[in-house]
C-alpha cells in the first residue's frame, strides 16, 4: 500500500495533460471513480495550489490557507463527474489560483467548451490575474542586475514562480536598450503578460510605449498532446510569437531563457 505522498504523486502524474508553463492540467472524466479517498484527493489540491499559486512556496497562503472549506470547494468542483454540469465555471478559492474547465479534443487539443460525447475533460489551474488597479505593483526593475560592471550573466526571480535569465554577452555593441539603460533614459522590467500571466521581458521609457524585448515564445491556447501518452517539447526561446505579434522578433529573445521553477513533488 502505496503511502499518501505517493499516492498523491501518482494519481497527478497519471491524470495530468501537457499544460503551458505555469499552468496545470487535471483530466477529470474519471477522477471522481479513481480518486474517491478524502484525504488523497484534499492533498492532491494542497499539491496543485502551492504548484501554481504565485505566494512563497511551502506557505501556507499558498495553499488557501490550509482551510478545509477551500479545499473542500475546490474539490466538489473539480471531482465533479458531470461535464455538463452548472458548476463547471471558472472560479477561485484561495491561492491566488485560477480553476478554469476545459475541453480536451480527440486530438488532444485543449478548448474552453463543453466536451463532446466521449471526449476527457478537466480543469487547468492557473495564476489568477490580480485586480486591475493593482497590476503595476507586480512590474519589477532590473536595471540595476543589468548594468553591473563586468557581468556576463545576470538572473532575476519574477513573481515567486519563473527564473529570468539574461546571457549579457549576447547583447552587441551600441544596442540602444543596453545604452539608455547605462546613461539613465530606459529601464529593463519584467511584468506581467500573456493569458497565463508569464513573465514579459520590456523597454520602459519616459513619455513612450512600453517595448516587448523578450517573452515566453511558446503557444498560449494551442497547447496539446499529440497522442496519449505523447509530450511535446516546446521551447521558451524559438521564434513563434504569442499572438497579436506576427513576424517580429523582440529584440532580446535570443539572449533571455525563462525557466518555471515552482516543484510539484514534496521536498
Amino acid at each position: 500500500m502505496l503511502g499518501l505522498k505517493s499516492q498523491v504523486s501518482a494519481y497527478l502524474n497519471r491524470f495530468s495533460v501537457q499544460a503551458p508553463p505555469g499552468t496545470f492540467i487535471l483530466a477529470a472524466d474519471k477522477l471522481s471513480t479513481v480518486v474517491t479517498d478524502p484525504l488523497v484527493q484534499l492533498a492532491m489540491v494542497l499539491r496543485m495550489l502551492r504548484y501554481i499559486s504565485p505566494l512563497p512556496w511551502g506557505s501556507t497562503r499558498a495553499q488557501a490557507g490550509r482551510r478545509r472549506e477551500s479545499l473542500q470547494r475546490i474539490v466538489e468542483r473539480v471531482w465533479d463527474p458531470d461535464p455538463a454540469s452548472k458548476v463547471r465555471t471558472r472560479f477561485e478559492a484561495g491561492a491566488n489560483v485560477l480553476w478554469t474547465p476545459l475541453r480536451i479534443s480527440q486530438d488532444g487539443r485543449l478548448k474552453h467548451q463543453q466536451p463532446r460525447p466521449g471526449e476527457r475533460f478537466g480543469w487547468l489551474a492557473s495564476r489568477a490575474p490580480p485586480p486591475r488597479h493593482c497590476r503595476s505593483e507586480f512590474d519589477r526593475d532590473i536595471s540595476a542586475q543589468l548594468v553591473a560592471s563586468s557581468r556576463q550573466h545576470a538572473e532575476a526571480s519574477y513573481d515567486n514562480r519563473f527564473l529570468v535569465a539574461f546571457r549579457l554577452g549576447g547583447v552587441p555593441a551600441g544596442d540602444p536598450i543596453m545604452a539608455s539603460v547605462e546613461e539613465g533614459s530606459g529601464r529593463v522590467m519584467l511584468v506581467l503578460g500573456g493569458r497565463w500571466l508569464w513573465p514579459k521581458v520590456i523597454w520602459r521609457r519616459e513619455g513612450q510605449e512600453d517595448v516587448t524585448i523578450a517573452q515566453i515564445s511558446a503557444p498560449e491556447l494551442n497547447w496539446y498532446e499529440p497522442g496519449p501518452g505523447v509530450r511535446r517539447n516546446y521551447s521558451v526561446r524559438s521564434q513563434p510569437l504569442s499572438e497579436g505579434v506576427e513576424g517580429a522578433c523582440p529584440p532580446w529573445q535570443d539572449i533571455v531563457d525563462f525557466k518555471f521553477i515552482r516543484i510539484l513533488d514534496e521536498p
